[in-house]
């Protein structure tokens, strides 16, 4: 990939990652609801005993259900091997594109993290890592999820997203314990 092309396919994928949170709030604000046509009547005077109860707090709404890739997928396994070359070329493409959204560290706090919603998935947690097959990630980088993560099966080669599967492996390694 020549400079020029990596220079505009990350900022094409800055972009994105900025003005999505723009454009879900254009597309999905519901115009105001008409002002009824008589004012109503004021209500009659109650007293303490009369008086409605408080209103109650709504409960949170439920988080959403998990993001998963079709049966298939989960199936596939990694034809690239994980040299630190497959991981390097990786992280070019990380940087250029996920970094944004994802962060540096792979934690899901890029710079325009809190705006994006459903938030950027952290890479960074061994035990939920393990649950993910490298299937499932390359799945997920090629279609996206249709809100928030694009789609980059025209962006990157099935070996560059492999790679790129390589590289998130990264994030949840453990470090080497020290003095055993």
């Amino acid at each position: 990939m020549t400079q020029t092309k990596s220079t505009t396919l990350g900022l094409a994928g800055i972009t994105l990652c900025l003005m999505l949170p723009l454009l879900m709030r254009c597309t999905s604000a519901t115009p105001p609801a008409p002002a009824p046509a008589e004012a109503p009547a004021p209500a009659p005077a109650t007293t303490a005993a009369e008086a409605p109860a408080p209103a109650v707090a709504l409960a949170p709404a439920p988080a959403p259900a998990p993001w998963r890739a079709p049966a298939e997928a989960l199936k596939l396994t990694n034809p690239v091997k994980a040299t630190s070359d497959s991981i390097s070329q990786g992280k070019q493409s990380y940087m250029q594109t996920c970094y944004v959204c994802h962060g540096a560290k792979g934690d899901g706090k890029g710079a325009n993290w809190s705006a994006l919603n459903p938030p950027p998935s952290s890479f960074t947690d061994q035990a939920r890592m393990a649950q993910i097959s490298d299937g499932e990630l390359f799945w997920k980088i090629t279609h996206g999820d249709g809100k928030g993560m694009p789609a980059y099966h025209s962006q990157f080669s099935d070996t560059d997203r492999w790679n790129l599967v390589n590289y998130l492996r990264t994030f949840a390694k453990r470090e080497p314990e020290k003095g055993k």
